[in-house]
């Protein structure tokens, strides 16, 4: 469903226009077609977009060339119509919801590459998380002026690096939040201390905001499965306030029936490790996590892609870098060549249902 301006055409009218998807035509035919709810969504809107006072001083957020923002056709596909929809709780004293974030923290987290070693436009800083599809990439890569072991994802590897997720109530200066108001009176009173395990049972298990698993959305072309950590992995810290972040050895998942709503992309179900860092003494949590504000859970995250992408550079390099992806690229100068295919991986909360894109590049040494 959309709306369609026809104001050019007809004045000022704006209409809905409402397509049916596949199951929709079936019921319809079938005489069996009734609406029985509607949902709402924003992934048309541009939120850099919004100017003006967006913490809620008294100023009015603005969405600037509002008018020139194009809208999205109606689709009949069923997944391709609301990615990002609004959500409603039937809860009403719900003042924060989780989000998800990257944690970086770890010795094991992958860490994004930018534009000092990716090539692109001087207004865009691209990070991207490279992923490595066999050990003679990882050894050139790692010989490569600005990565490290710890920076580059390697296909199928049950250790090393991985992507580590945290689900939590983020309320730092630079998070989504910057303060909450307390209830006994107007002062504003800093949330961003509120890290204790009281904490968590308050605003994230008592108001039934706890991610209990995630559902990881990666493309079926080139990703054939993922790893993820064993119910006995800990993510928290001790009494004295040190690590005890253990993701054990990552196994692997299955495919879920659930469908996906992109084309090409299967569903993985990742049972979620709870996130029991807490806020111990001066601020050592912070050196651990990057959700500052009550914690929900954890997950870790590796690949396991397709074999046919895995060749060395002695081997055939396969049609879907070409289809798909690059040949052949001196991606950082010197005489080494490389093949990739740019593609995300998507992931979800079960319960928050909040969502995070991660850019993945697969890449394959090519020889020189």
């Amino acid at each position: 469903m959309s709306f369609l301006n026809l104001k050019d055409i007809a004045g000022p009218t704006i209409i809905i226009d409402a397509t049916l998807t596949d199951a929709g035509r079936r019921y319809m035919a079938q005489g069996n077609f009734t609406v029985a709810k509607f949902a709402l969504g924003d992934d048309e809107i541009d939120y850099e977009l919004v100017s003006g006072d967006l913490n809620g001083n008294g100023g009015t957020p603005t969405l600037t060339n509002a008018d020139t923002t194009p809208l999205l056709e109606a689709s009949s596909r069923q997944n391709a119509n609301i990615n990002y929809g609004l959500m409603d709780h039937e809860r009403k004293d719900l003042f924060y919801i989780p989000i998800l974030k990257i944690n970086n923290k770890q010795q094991d987290s992958a860490l994004p590459q930018t534009s000092s070693l990716d090539p692109g436009p001087t207004d865009v800083t691209p990070e991207v998380y490279y992923l490595s599809v066999n050990d003679e990439t990882t050894k050139k890569l790692k010989n490569t002026v600005g990565f490290s072991a710890g920076n580059i994802l390697e296909s199928n590897v049950v250790e090393k690096t991985k992507i580590i997720i945290e689900s939590g109530i983020d309320l730092s200066p630079t998070g989504s939040y910057k303060e909450f108001l307390d209830a006994s009176g107007p002062n504003p009173l800093a949330i961003s201390g509120k890290r204790t395990a009281a904490d968590r049972e308050a605003f994230i298990l008592q108001t039934e905001l706890l991610d209990n698993a995630f559902y990881v959305y990666c493309d079926n072309r080139f990703v054939t499965n993922i790893l993820i950590p064993s119910r006995e992995s800990k993510f928290a810290n001790n009494i004295g306030g040190n690590s005890t972040v253990n993701f054990e050895t990552l196994n692997f998942a299955e495919p879920i029936s659930d469908p996906t709503y992109i084309e090409n992309f299967s569903t993985f179900y990742a049972p979620a490790i709870a996130n029991l860092v807490y806020n111990r003494g001066p601020s050592q949590d912070l050196d651990i996590s990057v959700i500052c504000g009550p914690r929900g859970s954890a997950v870790a995250i590796n690949l396991k892609i397709d074999p046919m992408l895995t060749a060395t550079s002695a081997g055939d390099v396969n049609y879907k870098y070409s289809t798909y992806g690059t040949t052949s690229t001196l991606l950082f100068g010197g005489s080494d060549k490389y093949d990739y295919i740019d593609t995300a991986l998507y992931i979800e909360g079960i319960t928050s249902a909040a969502r995070l894109s991660i850019p993945i590049r697969i890449i394959r040494y090519a020889g020189t």
